[in-house]
């Protein structure tokens, strides 16, 4: 972990000056490092930064070529699935994404220069963060993307590469780790976007509704038990 102390950049800033293209990107390195770490990739740390982001500062003009917005999904999700466990009291990731999420249902558009790209959030696909491997089940919210919702294909299992942690400090090239998670967001995401119907109205497709009814109902249903009532050994509880 790198401690990132206020008092030193500034000291630094007052003896070596931006004169030149090497301390302008040196610079503009630190000030990235400290965005991915307190923006992008937040944690519950309010002191330090995961030196994690800083080989991928090296090659500066490499920078804008990542899918920085795929990897912050991945690590979002990656917080929820931790905040959704009996035993969690708090909750870190970039949850301002949560805002850009939901801003479509609160009747706030898209920014046009964001909603040229909106095609490629629809895709099915892996989102890779370092140790975060998560699944972007968009054929489950295909109406956030305008389209009439199907019903959505089998979960996709990533096996124990889903539950990976980071204690301490671990010095992994995660590409080469991953790689078959990789190879399948690189080469995979342009073919699983959603396509087909848009919205006509809300109102819920035949198939969607019998496929739902199958599979949720029987779990919402409210109990008709008189209270200290056993039901019956086939009875689902």
């Amino acid at each position: 972990m790198w401690t990132c102390v206020a008092q030193r950049p500034a000291k630094r800033r007052d003896t070596e000056p931006c004169d030149t293209q090497e301390s302008v990107e040196r610079y503009v390195r630190a000030h990235i490092f400290c965005v991915l770490g307190t923006v992008v990739f937040p944690d519950k740390s309010t002191t330090s930064l995961n030196s994690k982001f800083l080989p991928l500062l090296r090659n500066f003009h490499r920078i804008s070529s990542y899918s920085w917005g795929a990897a912050s999904l991945a690590h979002l999700y990656k917080s929820l699935c931790r905040a959704s466990r009996h035993n969690c009291k708090e909750m870190d990731g970039p949850l301002i994404l949560l805002f850009f999420i939901w801003r479509p249902y609160m009747g706030v558009g898209v920014p046009d220069v964001l909603d040229v790209h909106m095609g490629i959030c629809s895709t099915q696909s892996l989102l890779v963060s370092f140790e975060c491997i998560e699944w972007h089940p968009t054929d489950r919210v295909r109406r956030q993307f305008g389209m009439q919702q199907l019903p959505p294909g089998p979960a996709f299992d990533i096996g124990r590469d889903h539950y990976k942690r980071l204690t301490g400090a671990q010095n992994h090239d995660w590409g080469q780790i991953y790689s078959q998670w990789v190879n399948m967001w690189r080469f995979d995401r342009y073919n699983t976007l959603q396509l087909g119907e848009k919205i006509i109205d809300f109102h819920p497709l035949p198939v969607y509704y019998e496929w739902y009814t199958q599979q949720y109902v029987i779990h919402m249903r409210l109990s008709d038990r008189v209270a200290g009532e056993e039901g019956g050994v086939d009875e689902p509880q």
